[in-house]
């Protein structure tokens, strides 16, 4: 090997290495985010920076309020505050004798504290 395709390799390892994050990985859980249930009393001041909503059954309720944190913290968000689930249909299922399930609009208020003035 030349001197000059070892500094291209290296290089290149510097580029992508500097590319990573620490410990390796991008897990979201490590950022701290509070959360709120409608009518629950929030002690900060604070401005809504998006409204996330999804449709599903009652029995998947944790699993897209699990998804709406993770999209919050992505979002930059120092809180969620989810409202009440809103009924928005109904969904067949076939494997149950055709028994119908209800489904519900959830959604989750994104919010960002406001700086404490001084």
């Amino acid at each position: 090997m030349n001197l000059k395709s070892i500094l291209s390799s290296l290089g290149l390892i510097l580029l992508l290495s500097a590319c990573s994050t620490p410990g390796g990985s991008s897990d979201m859980s490590a950022i701290p985010l509070d959360v709120y249930r409608a009518g629950d009393d929030i002690p900060k001041a604070y401005h809504e920076i998006g409204l996330l909503k999804d449709d599903g059954k009652e029995a998947e309720q944790q699993e897209i309020e699990a998804k709406m944190i993770k999209q919050a913290k992505k979002m930059g968000g120092d809180a969620i505050i989810f409202l009440e689930p809103k009924q928005s249909g109904m969904e067949t299922e076939f494997w149950s004798w055709g028994a119908a399930k209800f489904t519900y609009l959830y959604q989750g208020r994104v919010v960002a504290y406001d700086p404490v003035a001084q």
